[in-house]
């Protein structure tokens, strides 16, 4: 999964050929509650190249990403603001 400030878009990418799919979240901390919310998720696999899309990431929520592998298995990016 990657992000490119430069217009906010998401990249999520499947580089093998196993059966498995992938989804990549970008999260958010919600101040008010303290929890970890999804704003938006992007699915791949099956298919040639990459799917993505836009997400307006603003102001200074920290904000990580979740990459998950449907074979089983997650990794989480550090996390990001908007202003960093």
């Amino acid at each position: 999964m990657r992000f490119v400030d430069d217009g906010d878009r998401f990249t999520v990418c499947d580089t093998r050929a196993d059966g498995h799919g992938v989804t990549g979240s970008l999260r958010a901390l919600n101040h008010l509650t303290g929890q970890i919310v999804t704003l938006k998720s992007w699915d791949d696999g099956g298919d040639s190249g990459c799917d993505g899309g836009n997400f307006d990431v603003r102001g200074n929520t920290a904000h990580d990403m979740l990459l998950c592998w449907h074979g089983g298995g997650c990794v989480v990016s550090r996390v990001f603001k908007e202003n960093e």
